[in-house]
């Protein structure tokens, strides 16, 4: 029975390895995925001038966010800053900032 006991905490201790060390590579690539929008999302809000004449690959690019009505341009710069606000507070959740960054950001 002892030796039963020792296989069944032997097999947990394995499993709860196997699921840590998988979780990390998932979180490594939304971290990643979560920067890369973030910078997509930024250089797409400094090139778009909502109030000019919109590009047929920027349409495109607003409508893979789902931005599909380019006709007012209060709503456009309302959706993209909302998009990016959230995309910068969910890479914050998953990777807090360290005390110096949070002292360059107040600067």
């Amino acid at each position: 029975m002892e030796k039963n006991i020792a296989k069944n905490s032997s097999k947990k201790s394995h499993a709860s390895k196997t699921k840590k060390s998988s979780e990390k590579p998932v979180f490594q690539s939304k971290t990643m995925e979560l920067k890369a929008r973030i910078h997509r999302l930024s250089e797409l809000c400094n090139e778009l001038n909502p109030y000019g004449e919109i590009t047929s690959e920027q349409k495109t690019l607003l409508a893979s966010y789902n931005i599909l009505d380019v006709s007012d341009p209060f709503k456009i710069t309302n959706q993209l800053l909302v998009l990016l606000e959230d995309s910068i507070d969910e890479l914050h959740l998953l990777e807090p900032l360290s005390d110096e960054e949070k002292k360059q950001e107040i600067f």
